[in-house]
């Protein structure tokens, strides 16, 4: 026999029922409990079996009826269930609920305490072919479970066929989250299966097919799903576990992230997802400097032109903004990130067509920026007709001094110069009024400017004052042949 003394501030709990006796004391045994305690245990049991609870100990503030200290059992989860006892003294009559599903209450006043209680509580041999309550009712505060008869401690019979509907509070959908599933396979989960449906009606929208080890979640459309449980006559196994609860929106949650990575499915993924879904994530880290990077597993969406019936949709959150990343939808989803550390995930439904659905990874990191910067057609254009054309002109350049260099030694043979001594002149320009009468012209001189009368009468004339050729001396240097030194002097008008 084992038990454990639960603290006062956590006396409300869901537990199973097993063949083995377990026990469940008041908050701070076997020390006096405390005054002002609300405490409630659930307790479960497989589909087909009865929870059977014994009174080992039990010291409470004894008055009339019960009303300031007592015990109190329910016959099932729902608030409404039938009272099966209501205790402030000491019993030896066991008692056994009539479902595989039974609710303790413990109450205290503000008066007097005692010593508390110590209850042992077990399960009966469960009878598989018992389906139990087909109606069932969804909590909006907490989960509760399901289980095929038998579950986990016996294997289910053949030939059974049982249907649970589940309902959920107006304005909320029923959301079910399997545990684990162990049936025999077939394809097309022809022999053994669990199937669920959207709503009550038996012909309503199927929403998936189990017969295999699957973890995952369905969602209903609507306020009530209905679940199928059927064998066939030949192998059989453990069955099926899972829980359900209510939830406006059936999907979506908070999720923080550090160095691992997370995922997220639509609905049933991946079966159809259901119609009409409005779900709400949202992905985080606390890790500065990191940003949350999005990538997709699979993704099939409806397609429509506008984007506008079933789709997702991202929203970069810095602090309390919210900015539109970007919509998709068909087989194209996300590959990105946000600038800050907080991203938003909608995924959203219309009322007719629905595909398999998508699953995204979520990591958090360093934000990841492009090697290549965008191409500029216009700036690479530019450059290289800029470089042609710096080309060309140092081109023309280099041609035009070396049609100088070359030019210079003819001009000198045609002007005698002696061969022995190197001339170098200086260029003075040369206007038409004092240049003398001569056979031939200076080299590379440009053609002369405007006459003097021609552009100004009154005004100070605008050139520099002509000097006379006669006037200026050459610049002249020798060098020793060898032989004897000879003086050249320039004068394009010949010997003088």
């Amino acid at each position: 026999m084992l038990y454990k003394a639960i603290p006062a501030t956590t006396c409300s709990l869901t537990l199973s029922a097993g063949y083995s006796p377990l026990v469940i004391v008041s908050p701070g045994y076997p020390s006096n409990y405390v005054n002002g305690l609300d405490c409630q245990w659930t307790l479960n049991a497989p589909i087909g079996s009865n929870i059977t609870v014994k009174v080992l100990f039990l010291d409470l503030e004894k008055v009339a009826s019960c009303v300031d200290d007592y015990l109190l059992f329910k016959d099932g989860t729902a608030n409404d269930a039938r009272q099966l006892a209501k205790i402030c003294d000491s019993r030896s009559t066991p008692i056994v609920s009539s479902s595989n599903h039974m609710t303790i209450m413990f109450h205290s006043d503000h008066a007097v305490t005692g010593g508390g209680f110590r209850l042992q509580y077990s399960l009966e041999r469960p009878n598989v072919s018992n389906c139990g309550s087909s109606l069932l009712s969804a909590s909006k505060h907490s989960w509760r479970y399901l289980s095929s008869p038998g579950y986990p401690y016996y294997n289910y019979n053949n030939n059974m066929y049982c249907e649970w509907t589940i309902s959920a509070p107006a304005g909320y959908k029923v959301k079910v989250e399997v545990q684990t599933i162990s049936m025999q396979y077939a394809p097309s989960c022809s022999k053994d299966y669990v199937l669920f449906r959207d709503g009550s009606p038996s012909y309503a929208t199927r929403l998936g097919k189990y017969c295999s080890d699957v973890t995952g979640y369905i969602v209903s459309s609507r306020n009530s799903m209905t679940i199928t449980f059927h064998t066939d006559t030949s192998v059989t196994d453990k069955g099926f576990s899972l829980k359900y609860t209510a939830r406006t929106t059936g999907c979506g949650e908070d999720e923080t992230i550090s160095y691992e990575t997370k995922y997220i499915e639509s609905p049933n993924y991946p079966l159809s997802y259901p119609d009409n879904a409005n779900c709400e994530w949202t992905i985080s880290t606390s890790i500065d400097g990191y940003v949350i990077h999005v990538d997709v597993v699979n993704f099939n969406i409806e397609q429509d032109s506008s984007c506008s019936y079933d789709y997702v949709q991202l929203y970069d959150v810095v602090t309390s903004y919210e900015s539109s990343i970007g919509r998709w939808w068909g087989r194209d989803g996300p590959n990105t990130q946000t600038t800050g550390q907080t991203m938003k995930v909608k995924f959203h439904s219309d009322g007719s067509t629905s595909h398999s659905g998508f699953k995204l990874s979520f990591t958090a990191g360093e934000p990841k920026y492009d090697s290549a910067a965008p191409t500029n057609i216009g700036a690479i254009l530019g450059g290289v007709f800029g470089g042609i054309t710096a080309v060309g002109i140092a081109t023309c350049c280099c041609c035009g001094l070396c049609f100088r260099k070359k030019s210079i030694p003819n001009v000198q043979q045609q002007r005698n110069i002696p061969r022995e001594g190197t001339v170098s002149f200086i260029n003075v320009p040369s206007y038409p009024q004092t240049l003398p009468t001569a056979p031939a012209v200076l080299p590379f001189m440009s053609p002369p400017p405007p006459s003097y009368n021609d552009v100004v009468k009154d005004d100070p004339p605008p050139y520099f004052q002509a000097v006379p050729l006669s006037d200026i001396q050459p610049v002249v240097t020798s060098y020793s042949s060898g032989a004897s030194e000879h003086q050249g002097i320039d004068n394009p008008a010949g010997p003088s």
